[in-house]
């Protein structure tokens, strides 16, 4: 999705996820964070983004992301409540972060 964010950006932001390099992801996800407009659905993204670093790196078992097992099936839910006027701008932003994830991984 990324429309509002670089896509750049995101992308390399999913990638040092997936290869657990934490330290690179926070100067990736700072960059991220200089360019946003602060609108409500950047600010949903935003600290979506900043949530998968933080379970990822916890490494907590226990939490959504570190048990994250059928991907494309979360995607497609995450997809349908990021195009849903039933949420706000913020919960939209936050869901297409999540479903960008999805994709990536």
């Amino acid at each position: 999705m990324y429309v509002v964010l670089s896509s750049g950006h995101v992308h390399r932001f999913f990638q040092l996820l997936q290869n657990r390099n934490f330290k690179a992801a926070k100067i990736i996800l700072s960059r991220i964070q200089s360019r946003l407009k602060r609108d409500e659905w950047e600010r949903g993204y935003f600290v979506a983004l900043s949530g998968m670093l933080l379970g990822l790196e916890s490494g907590d078992r226990r939490l959504f992301i570190n048990n994250l097992a059928d991907r494309q099936q979360h995607r497609e839910e995450f997809l349908k409540h990021s195009q849903s006027r039933m949420h706000g701008e913020y919960d939209r932003g936050f869901f297409a972060a999540w479903a960008d994830f999805c994709r990536e991984r």
